[in-house]
C-alpha cells in the first residue's frame, strides 16, 4: 500500500535524489495547500526545524486535536520528540541507510584504496562542540590529517563549507594517505549505562572508505556496529573503551590509542575486515530492506490506525 503525505516544509529527508525512488513506492508527498480543507485522518509531515518556537509546538498540537495524523522527522537528531500522539520517525540505522545510498549516488562506492600512509590518522571535525574543544586540547595531533572547520581549520583541498553538500565531499587522498580514522562523534554524553548510542555519518565514512577506526562517542558505539554486522578493530588495539561508562575515562582511553597510532602495513585479517565493512555498508538490497522495515513500514502502520 501507499499513503499520501502532506508536507509544510520543502526540506525533507525523503525527497533527496538517492532516496526518493525507494520512498515513492510507499509514500506520495504533496505540498501543503493552505487554501484547502483537509479531511480528518490526513497524514502531515513535519521535521524538527518546524519546532523552533513555542508557536510551532502549538500549531502541531492543534493539528493532532483536529484529528489529523502527524509524522515528525527525527532521523537526524537524538531527540525525544516534541508532541504527544504523533509518530516520531526514528531509526538508529538511518545514517547507514542514507549514507550508503547517497555515497552510491555520488559514485563513492567505486573508490579503491591506493594506500600510501603519510599520516597516522584522518580526523575530520566540523561543528564546534564542547567535547571537541576539550578533545583537541588533549590529543596529540602530530602526524594527523585533521580539521575543525568551525574553529578555523579545514582539510587540504576541501570544499566550500557554506555548501551543506560539502559535508559529504570525499577526497580519495585523505583516505589513501591516512592509516586510520579518528571519529569524534556529534554527541558524547556523561549519561549512564543507559545513555542511548547515537551513530552518525562520521562513523559511516571509515566503514565505507576502508579504514580502521576508533570512536570517541557515546558508550556502545562499537558494540552496536558489530550487532549490525560490521567488524571493529580488537586485532589492532584495545577496544574495551567502548564499555567505559564515564565519558572522561572513555575519552582518555581513546586518546591513549590515538597517541600510540603508528602506520604499518595491513595484515591479512585487517584487509579482510576492511573489505567486509565496505561490502556490508554498500549492500544495496540489505540497506533498502532495512530502510523500508525500520522507517517506512511504521509510517504506513501509523497511517492505518
Amino acid at each position: 500500500m501507499t499513503a499520501t503525505v502532506v508536507h509544510k516544509n520543502p526540506i525533507c529527508s525523503f525527497n533527496a535524489n538517492w532516496i526518493a525512488p525507494v520512498v515513492n513506492q510507499y509514500l506520495q508527498f504533496q505540498p501543503w495547500d493552505f487554501e484547502k480543507t483537509y479531511d480528518p485522518g490526513t497524514l502531515f509531515y513535519l521535521n524538527l526545524s518546524d519546532f523552533c518556537t513555542e508557536q510551532d509546538h502549538v500549531f502541531c498540537a492543534e493539528l493532532v486535536d483536529r484529528g489529523f495524523r502527524v509524522i515528525i522527522d527525527n532521523l537526524w537528531e537524538c531527540d525525544p520528540g516534541p508532541v504527544p500522539n504523533t509518530h516520531r520517525i526514528v531509526s538508529d540505522r538511518w545514517f547507514w541507510y542514507n549514507e550508503s545510498l547517497w555515497y552510491q549516488y555520488l559514485g563513492y562506492d567505486q573508490y579503491q584504496p591506493q594506500r600510501d600512509f603519510r599520516y597516522r590518522a584522518l580526523m575530520p571535525m566540523n561543528r564546534r562542540r564542547t567535547h571537541r574543544d576539550d578533545w583537541i586540547s588533549r590529543v596529540d595531533c602530530t602526524g594527523l590529517l585533521w580539521s575543525y572547520v568551525e574553529a578555523g581549520r579545514q582539510l587540504p583541498d576541501d570544499g566550500d563549507m557554506s555548501d551543506w553538500n560539502t559535508q559529504r565531499l570525499m577526497n580519495p587522498a585523505w583516505y589513501n594517505q591516512s592509516y586510520a580514522n579518528i571519529v569524534v562523534e556529534s554527541l558524547v554524553r556523561p549519561g549512564s549505562r543507559y545513555t542511548p548510542c547515537f551513530i552518525t555519518e562520521k562513523t559511516m565514512k571509515p566503514l565505507a572508505f576502508q579504514q580502521p577506526f576508533v570512536v570517541y562517542g557515546n558508550r556502545n558505539v562499537l558494540a552496536t556496529l558489530r550487532s549490525w554486522g560490521f567488524e571493529t578493530w580488537s586485532n589492532l588495539w584495545d577496544e574495551s573503551y567502548d564499555q567505559i561508562v564515564d565519558h572522561q575515562q572513555r575519552r582518555d582511553a581513546v586518546i591513549d590509542i590515538v597517541n600510540a597510532l603508528t602506520p604499518q602495513a595491513h595484515s591479512t585479517e585487517t584487509l579482510q575486515k576492511l573489505q567486509h565493512n565496505r561490502n556490508h555498508f554498500f549492500d544495496t538490497d540489505l540497506v533498502r530492506r532495512g530502510f523500508v522495515k525500520d522507517v517506512l513500514e511504521p509510517i504506513l502502520e501509523y497511517a492505518q490506525q
